[in-house]
């Protein structure tokens, strides 16, 4: 898929160093992430490194700024993963609220 080739510009990896129960809430802070978050959004909010193989159980939620929701062709993109949620307070209790929902936060 297009998001490999995304991967294997940069290169980006994602490495697992620990098993992580799916039943728990996760925050992951990605840093330096750069201005667009290449990496984190490569990692999190697609799956071209293996993020569903590796951690099962776990949907990844990219915390991001909310200007990236005003941006046009970066709203479109985010709001179509559906994987982007903005940096609020209230996102962050809604996510944490529904069990379903809590999986794995990334700021």
């Amino acid at each position: 898929m297009w998001w490999e080739y995304l991967r294997d510009y940069f290169p980006l990896r994602l490495e697992k160093t620990v098993d992580l129960d799916p039943n728990n809430t996760y925050i992951f802070c990605v840093f330096p992430h750069g201005v667009l978050s290449a990496g984190a959004f490569t990692s999190f909010a697609t799956d071209a490194n293996n993020f569903n193989s590796l951690f099962p159980g776990l949907r990844p939620y990219l915390v991001t700024l909310a200007g990236h929701f005003i941006t046009p062709f970066i709203r479109e993109l985010s709001l179509a993963l559906g994987k982007a949620v903005r940096a609020s307070s209230e996102a962050l209790v809604l996510l944490c609220a529904f069990a379903e929902l809590r999986k794995a936060t990334i700021r």
